[in-house]
């Protein structure tokens, strides 16, 4: 290989590793738009329910649908995501106590209302002003 090749290849793998780190760095520094934060909560909040209610085992979904959220929310504000966890920790702690108030004949039950609580609590004025304060 040439001289001319190999310092074309440094060039270009130089140029690369640049535009990727400006690339992040602006997604690092992009603010974390309140509907995906609320999304992420509302993950947050059936991933732990489930989980409580012994229906899924602690990550089993390895769902990382809101990683880049959790980095602008960190990025604007140290600690936010962790902030955010606690709140929904705190509020959403008994969903998976919650059942469908129904007899099921065939002992299939009990049914939960991890969903719906979770969705409610989505739309909650308690979250929206929170994530409100996050900003």
């Amino acid at each position: 290989m040439s001289a001319y090749h190999r310092c074309r290849r440094a060039v270009t793998a130089v140029l690369l590793v640049a535009v990727s780190a400006v690339s992040t760095a602006a997604m690092a520094a992009t603010p974390a738009a309140t509907e995906d934060v609320k999304a992420y909560a509302l993950q947050l909040c059936l991933d732990q329910n489930y989980e409580r209610s012994g229906r899924l085992e602690s990550d089993q979904l390895r769902d990382r649908s809101y990683l880049l959220t959790t980095y602008a929310l960190d990025n604007a504000k140290p600690g936010a995501t962790a902030g955010l966890q606690a709140f929904v920790a705190q509020q959403t702690a008994d969903y998976h106590r919650g059942e469908v108030p129904m007899k099921d004949e065939a002992r299939r039950g009990p049914f939960t209302r991890i969903f719906a609580q979770c969705m409610a609590f989505y739309r909650s004025p308690a979250l929206r002003d929170f994530v409100a304060r996050q900003r």
